[in-house]
């Protein structure tokens, strides 16, 4: 038998020096936190730009596994997705071609369901 301390949740080391109580009493729902860089673990490697460009460019991704917005207008999926090919029966394939041109006209990319679908937000959030 060890005398490990419990393991952080996923929320805990996300609210850094916050509790979990006091998140939960004082914050959700009712007003912002702010969580400075040294304030808990580092969590950029959780999902990179990079990572980003790997499931748009070559994961075949599919609505609602993601969505577009720009100044609070959610994009039609119709706007960045196609047929998945000559008989393909698929209708809703992100093309990351038209995902590209919304980016550089200010569009935000949202990804839906990351805790299921990328491993290292996967073994974040277990």
């Amino acid at each position: 038998m060890t005398d490990r301390a419990p393991a952080r949740s996923p929320l805990a080391a996300l609210l850094g020096q916050t509790s979990v109580a006091k998140f939960a009493a004082e914050v959700w729902s009712r007003d912002h936190l702010v969580r400075r860089a040294d304030d808990g673990p580092d969590l950029t490697s959780l999902f990179t730009v990079d990572d980003a460009d790997t499931l748009l460019s070559s994961h075949a991704l599919r609505t609602p596994f993601l969505r577009i917005a720009n100044d609070g207008v959610v994009a039609p999926a119709s706007s960045f997705t196609r047929s998945g090919g000559i008989g393909a029966t698929v209708g809703d394939q992100v093309d990351a071609d038209r995902v590209t041109r919304l980016l550089v006209d200010g569009s935000t990319v949202v990804f839906q369901g990351l805790h299921r679908a990328w491993p290292s937000i996967q073994a974040f959030t277990t």
